[in-house]
């Protein structure tokens, strides 16, 4: 479409040549500012883009493959185009963004920096509950999965004393996304069955489950929409 465009706009400058010598200097100047400044606001939203894009290839900010969270969304950096950035969702569907857009985005990048996240899930046991042997079991889960990073032990931490239970954290290291994933899956999963089997009594709650590379901050609790359902 754009090459018709282009060669139809050549073809009607050509065919009005020969007649420019009979309209005065003063209307052409006129008509030359006026096609400047249209064809100024029209490519205006490309320019913008194109230079956003180059900014965006040049500062290092974000590189393809990159894990991130943008606007409530998590997913990966597909590509970086000239004008667009397409970022690839955990259910592969494309969020799409203008890069002039993308450019002035505050983003979450999991993949810059430190490669080793950390995976947190937060549960409630009842007050009659042995919190010592709440937080054996606990810890003894997230140990269970396969995706756990031997750099430091899993942690179990008391977070709140709520109407309905005891609220509790349950934390450990991992490396990369997909381990983070998993491990949220096991380490809910793990909590389920120990306590099923141990008799540890529970309420009625809402599962929590977070990720950031170090510790909890106002950002990873964003991170989960209302439900308490992981947005991927």
């Amino acid at each position: 479409r754009a090459l018709i465009a282009a060669v139809l706009l050549v073809g009607m400058t050509i065919a009005f040549l020969p007649m420019l010598s009979t309209v005065p200097a003063t209307m052409i100047s006129v008509l030359a500012g006026v096609l400047s400044v249209i064809i100024g606001m029209a490519a205006r939203p490309f320019i913008e883009n194109f230079i956003s894009g180059l900014v965006l290839s040049l500062s290092n900010r974000i590189h393809v493959g990159d894990t991130v969270f943008i606007d409530g969304k998590l997913g990966s950096i597909e590509d970086v185009t000239p004008t667009h950035t397409v970022v690839k969702l955990w259910d592969w569907q494309r969020y799409i963004l203008p890069n002039s857009r993308m450019l002035n985005k505050e983003l979450y990048c999991l993949s810059n920096k430190d490669s080793n996240l950390w995976a947190w899930t937060e549960f409630v046991v009842a007050y009659e509950a042995d919190l010592a042997v709440v937080k054996g079991l606990a810890v003894e889960a997230a140990k269970a999965v396969p995706d756990w990073l031997e750099v430091e032990e899993p942690e179990m931490w008391v977070m709140g004393l709520e109407p309905e239970g005891v609220r509790c954290w349950l934390a450990a290291w991992v490396r990369g996304p997909e381990a983070l994933w998993n491990m949220r899956v096991g380490m809910r999963a793990g909590l389920v069955e120990a306590f099923r089997q141990h008799g540890i009594p529970t309420h009625l709650h809402r599962w929590r489950d977070g990720f950031q590379a170090h510790r909890p901050d106002p950002l990873v609790q964003q991170m989960t929409d209302p439900s308490g359902v992981s947005p991927a």
